[in-house]
C-alpha cells in the first residue's frame, strides 16, 4: 500500500533510515511511546516470569518446565507484530503529512494475519535455531519484514514471508546491521541483565516494559521505514506504476518534502 521514489535513500543507508525513524519517534513520541507500553505491558510480565523460572528450571534438571518457558518467553514476540502494525500506520500518517490518534492507529489492523504470521514465522525461525545459532539468525534476518509487508501490500501469511525474503536478500547486511543485531543485542542484554543481579519480580518486570517501550520500539520502528525503502526501491526498479500489489501511493513531491521536513528535526 505505500510507494515512494527511492531517490529518498539512494542508495538506501542504515544512516538514512535510522534518522528517518528517529525523527518519526520524536514527533509522534506520545501516541508510539503510549501504545508501546500498552502492547507490550501485559507481554513484559510473562516474559520477566519466564525469566525469573527459566534459570530454576534449568538448574533443577526440569527441562519440560525449562522448554514450556522458552516458549512463554517468546510472546512478546506477538505484541512487537502487532507493534509493528501501529508503526506502519504512524508512518503512513507522518508521509502523508495528516494527524493521527491512538484509537485511529489500532482500530482495524489486520490481527487476523498478524498473529499467524508471528507464530509461523516464530516457528521457522526456531526451527533455524535449532540446528544452530547462525541458521536461526539467517532466517530471522530474511523474515523480519513479514509484519510490514502484511500491512503495506495486504499481503497474506506466506507471501508476505517469501516478499520478505526477496525484499532482505539483495540487502542483507543492511538488514543484519538495522533489525537482527539490535533487537537480538537487546534481548541478549536484558536476559544477562537477569542472570546477574537477580532484580525481584516487580523491578524486572519494569526494567522489561522499559527495554520494550524505549528500545525496541524505536527498532521496530526503523524496521517498518526500511521496509517502506525497500518496497519504494524495487517497485522504482521495476518500473512499477505503483498499483501492482495495492500500494499507499505518495507522490515524488510529498516524498521529497517528506524526507527534508523530517531530516530538518
Amino acid at each position: 500500500m505505500v510507494a515512494r521514489s527511492a531517490r529518498l535513500f539512494d542508495p538506501v543507508t542504515a544512516r538514512g533510515v535510522a534518522r528517518t525513524a528517529l525523527a518519526i519517534y520524536l514527533r509522534r513520541f506520545i501516541v508510539l511511546a503510549g501504545l508501546a507500553v500498552a502492547v507490550f505491558a501485559v507481554f513484559a510480565l510473562i516474559e520477566a516470569f519466564a525469566g525469573e523460572h527459566l534459570g530454576e528450571a534449568v538448574r533443577s534438571g526440569r527441562w519440560l518446565d525449562a522448554g514450556v518457558l522458552v516458549v512463554v518467553s517468546g510472546l512478546w514476540l506477538l505484541g512487537s507484530t502487532v507493534y509493528v502494525g501501529i508503526c506502519d500506520r504512524i508512518v503512513e500518517a507522518e508521509f502523508a503529512h495528516r494527524p493521527i490518534t491512538a484509537v485511529q492507529v489500532v482500530r482495524g489492523l489486520p490481527y487476523g494475519r498478524l498473529v499467524p504470521l508471528e507464530v509461523l514465522s516464530t516457528m521457522v525461525v526456531a526451527a533455524g535455531l535449532a540446528l544452530l545459532l547462525l541458521p536461526g539468525l539467517v532466517v530471522f534476518t530474511l523474515t523480519c519484514l513479514a509484519a510490514p509487508l502484511v500491512m503495506m501490500e495486504g499481503l497474506g501469511v506466506v507471501p508476505a514471508l517469501r516478499r520478505s525474503a526477496t525484499l532482505a536478500w539483495p540487502h542483507f547486511w543492511l538488514v543484519v546491521g538495522l533489525v537482527t543485531v539490535p533487537i537480538t543485542l537487546e534481548h541478549e542484554l536484558l536476559a544477562l541483565l537477569e542472570a546477574l543481579t537477580h532484580l525481584p519480580f516487580a523491578v524486572l518486570a519494569v526494567v522489561h516494559v522499559l527495554a520494550l517501550s524505549l528500545v525496541v520500539a524505536p527498532l521496530l520502528l526503523a524496521e517498518v521505514v526500511l521496509a517502506y525503502e525497500l518496497v519504494a526501491r524495487d517497485i522504482s526498479e521495476a518500473g512499477d506504476d505503483g498499483t501492482r500489489r495495492g500500494h499507499r501511493d505518495v507522490s515524488d513531491s510529498d516524498a521529497g518534502s517528506q524526507r527534508a521536513h523530517l531530516g530538518a528535526r
